[in-house]
């Protein structure tokens, strides 16, 4: 019986697949009964719908990336305003703790470029990584323990209290359980400049 249920199921695939292959969704009979001059026809047709439906997928694509582009400059924009003094979207996740990611010893150190007052961190993180869920980051103003915050395993942004005058801020994991960044902004003012973007240790 499962057999039998197989090779039908086999054959209407097959017989959509058919149908597929035909211009202008026709069938085979359809296709069967026409002259090839009449076949050559739809096959030119079909190669113009085909080619308006890719410009307007690509007007669509181009639609929906400029949306986004105008959305994240909006958003830019709103955190500047809200006193956003450095902003770190890593072209790879940042990966700490762990046997994969270098275990409790790995930390990420964020020059801030400037001795800064930082008021507080948004970090889009997940805990979504090898087959422990309990991650915990550990965050520092320098050498000045700043606060705890345990990452969801899910990908979602954090946000974490600072409230320091710090040249660095350094992220830390607790125990031996893996997490992710994948996009930092930290907020404050500065008073004077420097260089370095993120250093990443790992021993």
């Amino acid at each position: 019986m499962r057999y039998i249920r197989f090779v039908l199921l086999a054959a209407l695939a097959m017989l959509l697949c058919a149908c597929a292959r035909n211009p202008l969704g026709m069938t085979d009979d359809e296709w069967q009964g026409l002259s090839s001059e009449q076949q050559m026809v739809a096959r030119e047709k079909q190669a113009k719908l085909d080619i308006e439906q890719q410009k307007l997928d690509e007007e669509r694509r181009a639609r929906v990336a400029a949306a986004e582009a105008a959305k994240r400059e909006e958003q830019h924009r709103n955190d500047l305003a809200a006193g956003m003094i450095l902003e770190i979207v890593p072209q790879t996740p940042i990966c700490l703790g762990g046997s994969r990611c270098g275990g409790i010893d790995s930390r990420v150190i964020l020059p801030l470029k400037a001795l800064a007052s930082v008021d507080y961190i948004q970090f889009l993180a997940d805990d979504n990584i090898g087959d422990k869920h309990d991650a915990v980051a550990h965050f520092y103003a320098d050498d000045q323990f700043a606060e705890r915050v345990d990452i969801k395993k899910i990908r979602q942004w954090h946000e974490v209290f600072i409230g320091k005058t710090a040249r660095n801020i350094i992220i830390r994991p607790e125990g031996d359980d893996e997490l992710r960044i994948y996009h930092i902004k930290i907020f404050g003012q500065k008073h004077d400049s420097g260089n370095e973007q993120f250093i990443i240790i790992r021993k």
